[in-house]
């Protein structure tokens, strides 16, 4: 199960994480401080404005934790079904695992529904259906 974890710092215990930025992936030095432990911000500022254009960017660190680290670009003028397909995207880099810290650059009213279509296309990308399947049992050889 997909078990998202909203959070203002970063929690050891927890390694992968999705920060929302602004347009252009614009992202407060202070939003950095507080979820990556990377101690380099500028480069990675640096990094992410050479990406500016795409949806997304996966980070993984190769230290001791293998962190995985999405930022994810917030245009503004997407659609619903765009938002769903973008949070399904993004939530399919991170193989099995099912706890994921999220970070938000902006805490503005006007992108809450953009944030609900991204976390359910998420969430329908994650479903299993494992629970209602039905299991076969095996033709016997003669």
């Amino acid at each position: 199960m997909l078990n998202l974890n909203i959070v203002t710092t970063v929690q050891k215990k927890i390694i992968d994480r999705i920060i929302f930025t602004g347009e252009n992936f614009n992202v407060t030095d202070d939003i950095l401080k507080k979820s990556i432990t990377l101690k380099n911000t500028k480069s990675l500022k640096n990094l992410l404005s050479e990406n500016k254009n795409e949806n997304f960017f996966c980070l993984n660190t190769f230290n001791s934790e293998n962190e995985k680290i999405i930022f994810v670009n917030f245009k503004g003028n997407r659609s619903t079904i765009e938002l769903q397909q973008l949070g399904g995207q993004v939530i399919s880099k991170f193989k099995n695992n099912s706890d994921i810290n999220i970070f938000f650059n902006s805490e503005e009213h006007k992108y809450e529904n953009m944030f609900y279509n991204f976390f359910l296309g998420a969430t329908l990308k994650k479903y299993s259906f494992l629970k209602y399947k039905t299991s076969i049992p095996e033709k016997k050889k003669r």
